[in-house]
């Protein structure tokens, strides 16, 4: 499966305005799908999400957003800042 059929079947479940989606760069222990099998692969799937119909924002929290809102959210106060 490529990246966007991935991404299509967790944004079927999750909701990208409360934290359900969110990338990682550490491939450590997984298999990701051919199209994005290094961190420089990122800039295509944010290609994939303009062509699925998500703006700027959501893609802004998908990249970025919810993992730092998540980290700000669990990490001891100030940790983060």
């Amino acid at each position: 499966s490529s990246a966007g059929d991935v991404l299509r079947h967790i944004m079927r479940y999750s909701a990208l305005d409360n934290g359900g989606v969110g990338f990682g760069c550490d491939y450590d222990g997984t298999r990701p799908p051919q199209d994005l099998s290094d961190i420089s692969k990122l800039p295509i799937v944010a290609d994939m999400l303009t062509c699925q119909g998500l703006n700027e924002e959501q893609i802004h929290r998908i990249y970025y957003g919810n993992v730092f809102d998540f980290m700000v959210k669990n990490l001891p106060h100030g940790k983060l800042q």
